[in-house]
């Protein structure tokens, strides 16, 4: 039904429309009766278009408006009935008063205490610049984002989150001139530094931004901007990047202006943080719990092959992104709804489990007052996607396609509060809600400053977040992917045969989207854990021994695979385990390793990996296990450990 033509407003709700919407899907060629998310949109899109009514046509009108009426017809009739728009103070206007830290900053700046030292959080962009290059325009450039923008000048304390901006000092630019280093390695030489730099840990207590610059040839630079997460996500690095080659480019013509500071970014965090005490997100945190109510209580991920200490490796892909933009729209979803559906086969495929919960992150930007914030905006996102009995992949996307905008119109609350309200018993350094990760994240353009060429690119920092993560760049005819996973859980080779696996299910359902979803499928796992089994099998059951002692119950009543957690056991008898560890087998481990895989047969595996010598572990198991047997005053019950 289109507006009501006796409204004044009738034709500039139409003309704002039709201009959101070109500019949204970058495209005129649409009419007043198309499907805004057959014509390719996205669901973030679909935010940001609903908040650009807001601010153009000053009506006050749902996040979720084209999730709901998705025609620009549709859409006009609601505009005209809606109500006025109440001007209340917004995130990016509220009273600043002492720094305090957002929900995410304090969620992350918890987890690097739980793992000092990591990289899990480092955001390291390099910044190959080919050209000759004006050193004292690209210093001054950079010296003017630091002075700019108060969040990278902040540090946090010691022993709480609480965020401290550090005045005006610069942060220094170091060099590295790599031009004495034969031409042969130079590559490897760069490849290595980059890395180097980039793992390097920070002092939380700021600034939490490093900058270095590699002198490869007379015309040839790489500039490694590496920000910790505290203090920014991927969208801010996209701005960044953009301001300080805007930058360099006035400060090479003589003609740059002094940088007006700016600190949104403790604005926002104060916002949010009233927010969660006067329950602004109180109604989205009754649709998560609505959502979540009944989902698995153990997130479902990859059986792990092998056991280890956490870390990162990436594998790098590309996808056609117009084969993956036709298929997704025959079946009426986003591209990303297509990929995450992709990933959730992939999971069932693995798992036989028909109820997974994916994560995904959210840039949280639709909103015009911080859409060009530098620092932490971002959201992170369970989706929970059922897989019936006999779906077929058109089945899975159908019914994914609703979840992923329900997601995506509920985003605001942070995720922290989520899990503090949904999942009050989680396990400590385990990840909450799910494991395995599929995003989309924000393409950093090149650029063209000054007579040089910029192209940024991502420095692998050896570290993971999740047992999985799917990451897509949408770089308009071709979709940049990395695939991110845990080599304490998989080795090069599982992640290559699941990176596979994942694309053959891609190609699979998009020729022929009617196919039902392929059975579970266990084989990644069978050697790895065969031929465990075998060596470490006296470490086993001596695990399981201390495990029935530590839990009062028998040591047949439960299996190998179990959680420890599952069956009742507490972080203070990890504490114990641990200690008798230490005193009767001489091996110390570290207690991440139980909570991220707390089973029998991941904790041998992790006492073995320990041993101090071949066979040491296994031999003295069968040792203890003896003595046990003969009732030897030499055993040691857990129980009595202090």
């Amino acid at each position: 039904m289109p507006p009501n033509t006796a409204s004044p407003n009738a034709t500039r709700i139409l003309d704002v429309l039709v201009q959101l919407w070109s500019t949204a899907l970058r495209s005129e060629d649409f009419g007043l009766d198309d499907n805004f998310f057959a014509l390719g949109g996205s669901s973030v899109q679909a935010l940001e278009v609903a908040a650009r009514i807001r601010d153009e046509l000053a009506v006050e009108v749902p996040v979720d408006l084209l999730f709901s009426v998705p025609t620009i017809r549709e859409a006009a009739h609601l505009v005209d009935s809606a109500e006025p728009v109440e001007r209340t103070e917004s995130s990016a206007a509220a009273t600043a008063g002492p720094p305090v830290a957002s929900p995410a900053q304090e969620r992350i700046w918890f987890a690097q205490q739980w793992q000092p030292g990591t990289a899990a959080y480092h955001m390291p962009w390099a910044i190959d610049i080919r050209g000759p290059l004006d050193r004292p325009a690209l210093l001054a450039a950079f010296a003017d984002l630091v002075a700019r923008h108060a969040i990278l000048r902040t540090g946090f304390g010691e022993s709480r989150p609480e965020p401290r901006v550090l005045g005006s000092a610069p942060v220094p630019v170091r060099e590295h001139d790599l031009r004495t280093v034969p031409k042969q390695s130079r590559r490897s030489v760069t490849n290595n530094l980059l890395r180097e730099l980039a793992r390097r840990p920070f002092d939380l207590s700021g600034p939490l931004l490093r900058a270095d610059l590699l002198v490869v040839a007379p015309d040839s630079h790489i500039l490694l901007l590496t920000q910790h997460h505290l203090t920014g996500d991927g969208w801010s690095t996209r701005l960044l990047v953009a301001e300080l080659s805007q930058r360099y480019a006035e400060h090479a013509a003589g003609r740059a202006t002094p940088p007006v500071p700016e600190e949104p970014y403790g604005r926002f965090a104060a916002w949010q943080q009233q927010a969660v005490r006067d329950g602004t997100f109180d109604a989205d945190v009754a649709y998560w719990s609505e959502i979540l109510s009944g989902a698995p209580t153990q997130p479902v991920t990859v059986p792990a092959t092998r056991s280890g200490p956490s870390g990162g490796r990436i594998r790098e892909f590309e996808l056609d992104a117009g084969r993956i933009r036709t298929a997704s729209r025959e079946l009426a979803a986003t591209p990303f709804t297509y990929l995450a559906a992709v990933t959730a086969a992939l999971l069932h495929a693995r798992t036989g489990q028909r109820d997974i919960v994916l994560g995904t992150t959210s840039a949280n930007r639709e909103r015009t007052e911080v859409a060009a914030v530098i620092g932490p905006v971002f959201n992170v996102l369970p989706l929970r996607l059922p897989v019936p009995v006999g779906a077929t992949f058109a089945s899975l996307v159908g019914a994914a396609q609703p979840i992923v905008l329900g997601a995506f119109a509920h985003q605001d609350v942070p995720f922290d509060l989520l899990v503090r309200r949904l999942v009050p018993e989680r396990q400590l350094n385990a990840p909450p809600l799910f494991r395995v990760l599929v995003e989309f994240a924000p393409h950093v353009a090149d650029a063209d400053p000054a007579g040089t060429h910029w192209r940024a690119f991502l420095v692998d920092t050896g570290a993971a977040k999740y047992d999985l993560a799917f990451t897509i760049t949408d770089e308009g005819d071709r979709f940049s992917g990395r695939l991110t996973y845990d080599t304490g859980r998989y080795g090069e080779s599982d992640a290559d045969e699941l990176l596979t696996g994942w694309l053959d299910l891609l190609d699979r359902y998009a020729e022929d989207p009617r196919r039902v979803l392929s059975t579970p499928r266990t084989e990644l796992a069978t050697s790895a854990v065969t031929a465990a089994t075998t060596a470490d099998e006296p470490v086993r059951e001596l695990i399981a021994v201390l495990w029935s002692e530590l839990l009062d119950r028998g040591v047949d009543s439960f299996d190998r695979i179990d959680s420890f957690f599952a069956l009742g056991g507490t972080s203070l008898e990890i504490v114990r385990l641990m200690a008798w560890l230490r005193e009767e087998m001489r091996v110390s481990i570290n207690p991440i390793s139980l909570y991220e895989k707390p089973t029998v047969a991941a904790l041998a595996a992790a006492v073995t990996a320990a041993e101090p010598a071949p066979g040491h572990a296994r031999d003295l198991a069968r040792v203890l296990l003896r003595l046990r047997a003969a009732g030897s005053d030499r055993w040691h019950p857990i129980g009595e450990q202090p």
